[in-house]
C-alpha cells in the first residue's frame, strides 16, 4: 500500500540481521484552546490574549479605552511592548496610529521616556 506520509527505514540488529521500520509522519492537528477562571467560569480561549500588567500606569488603562473593541487586544500587546523600550519610538506611536490610536492625546512623544 502506498502512503506518501510513510518512510521506509533499515536498521540493524545487533546480530547484524536488518530491521525494517516504517515511520510515519505526524499529521497536523487542530489545537484547541480553554480558559479556566479562578471563579469557576470556563470556556473556549480561541482569540484571547493575557499579558501581564504589572507595570501598566493609568494613562495605559486610559490608552486601552480609547481604542475600538476590534483592536483593543492588539493595542494591549503594544502597551505591554512599549515597557520594552524600542529603539524608536516614533515607530510605537506609528503602530498605535495604524490601530486608531493616537498616543500624543495622552502622553507626547517628549514625555514617553519619563513613563517608566
Amino acid at each position: 500500500m502506498e502512503n506518501e506520509d510513510v518512510v521506509d527505514a533499515e536498521l540493524v540488529a545487533d546480530d547484524g540481521s536488518p530491521i525494517e521500520v516504517k515511520i510515519i509522519d505526524p499529521q497536523p492537528v487542530e489545537r484547541s484552546l480553554g480558559y479556566f477562571a479562578l471563579d469557576g467560569n470556563y470556556g473556549d480561549a480561541s482569540g484571547m490574549l493575557v499579558l501581564e500588567t504589572t507595570f501598566w500606569r493609568e494613562v495605559d488603562w486610559e490608552i486601552l479605552e480609547s481604542a475600538s473593541d476590534a483592536q483593543r487586544a492588539n493595542v494591549a500587546r503594544l502597551i505591554t511592548e512599549s515597557y520594552e523600550k524600542p529603539e524608536d519610538i516614533s515607530v510605537l506611536y506609528d503602530k498605535f496610529e495604524q490601530y486608531g490610536v493616537d498616543l500624543d492625546d495622552f502622553m507626547p512623544r517628549d514625555e514617553f521616556d519619563s513613563k517608566a
